[in-house]
């Protein structure tokens, strides 16, 4: 396509088909990948556009490849270690489930109607 501006008006039409592409470009590798594979992995569309342009700026290119399933990754990460956390109250198995206290009570009596007393 390019090549079709030369015949028409070399520097102008050249230099603004040259200048959309670039801008395509990175409107594609910063906006519409990075949801696309959010989506693909299931990853949050936040996390992922923020992971690319941090992966980008730390690693260039190869950072910016890399962000999403490192991404994803860390994600699965921390919903599996999040589903099988364990509660501090969930290693005493041998607790009665009611509080002693209400162990203690004297159950009520009822009387011949059937009310509580």
């Amino acid at each position: 396509m390019a090549v079709a501006t030369v015949a028409v008006d070399l520097p102008t039409a050249t230099i603004v088909w040259v200048a959309f592409i670039i801008v395509w470009q990175r409107f594609e590798d910063y906006m519409i990948q990075p949801l696309v594979y959010g989506r693909t992995l299931r990853v949050n569309p936040i996390v992922t556009v923020v992971s690319v342009l941090a992966g980008a700026a730390l690693l260039s290119i190869l950072g910016a490849l890399l962000a999403i399933p490192t991404a994803a990754a860390i994600q699965i990460m921390l919903r599996h270690w999040w589903a099988n956390r364990q509660h501090p109250d969930s290693n005493a198995q041998s607790l009665p489930r009611n509080p002693p206290e209400d162990r203690l009570k004297a159950p009520r009596r009822q009387t011949q109607r059937g009310l509580n007393r």
